[in-house]
């Protein structure tokens, strides 16, 4: 059985964190951590959340 993916971002989850988003963690902590991206996700969505986005441009610019 394959998996498609129908957004690039979709792929992106089965990825091991970033060390960007390893650090938020450790900084937050676990429960906090989790709790703001899951609150950043329902309210901006996936595309504009805060975490998703500096992740994203540290991850390009390395």
């Amino acid at each position: 059985m394959s998996t498609s993916f129908s957004r690039p971002e979709e792929s992106r989850a089965l990825e091991s964190p970033s060390p960007q988003v390893l650090e938020k963690i450790e900084r937050l902590g676990r429960s906090a951590f989790v709790k703001r991206y899951l609150l950043e996700l329902e309210v901006l969505g996936y595309g504009r959340s805060p975490l998703e986005l500096e992740a994203y441009g540290k991850q390009s610019t390395v």
